[in-house]
């Protein structure tokens, strides 16, 4: 995990929008907001995260993805709707959706390649 110090000299780089929106981000962190409020803002499709990107897996390195993720799990142990041990693992549910989407990838990959065998998650394995 990036430490915090290196992510903030990150942040210099935000633009005008992000910055304010950033801004904003830590005035409700420190107000306590109830953290699915916290999430909508942070993470909904009005957030700047997802401005002039293709994919919502391109913001996953971004410092301010990274930013808003820490204060969204410390909102979350804080008002005790998540445990601090996976909140200290960084792990959030997008990260999961997307490794669980790139086992279904390959998991289909090597059904194409191999038709005797069936993905993992098919319905034809459900049934063996």
């Amino acid at each position: 995990m990036v430490n915090r110090g290196m992510r903030m000299s990150a942040l210099s780089h935000l633009d005008a929008r992000e910055h304010e929106f950033y801004q904003e981000a830590v005035k409700r962190f420190h107000n306590n907001v109830p953290w699915s409020e916290f999430e909508e803002f942070a993470f909904g499709m009005g957030s700047p995260l997802y401005a002039n990107r293709t994919s919502h897996l391109e913001v996953l390195d971004e410092p301010l993805y990274e930013a808003l993720t820490d204060m969204w799990l410390d909102l979350g142990v804080r008002q005790g709707l998540i445990a601090e041990d996976r909140a200290k693992r960084g792990e959030t549910h997008g990260q999961r959706r997307a490794q669980g989407r790139s086992r279904e990838a390959s998991n289909q990959r090597n059904g194409k390649k191999n038709n005797k065998l069936a993905a993992a998650n098919s319905f034809v394995a459900s049934r063996s």
